[in-house]
């Protein structure tokens, strides 16, 4: 990608009875912030999600 991420998520364990190896995804969003773009740290893994999905997943990291 040609800029940072906009938007860094790591995954959490909250069971500690379960083995877990966290992942961290990045986020960036389109010129027009209707989409956005993700990329799996470390594991070269990218794909778009889709406007619809893109707006519910804004309205959560959006949210203070």
């Amino acid at each position: 990608m040609s800029r940072q991420q906009d938007y860094k998520i790591q995954t959490v364990n909250t069971d500690t009875t379960v083995s877990f190896e966290p992942v961290r995804y990045d986020i960036w969003l389109s010129p027009q912030k209707d989409q956005v773009e993700v990329v799996i740290d470390k594991q070269s893994k990218y794909g778009k999600v889709s406007k619809k999905d893109t707006k519910k997943l804004l309205s959560i990291l959006e949210t203070p």
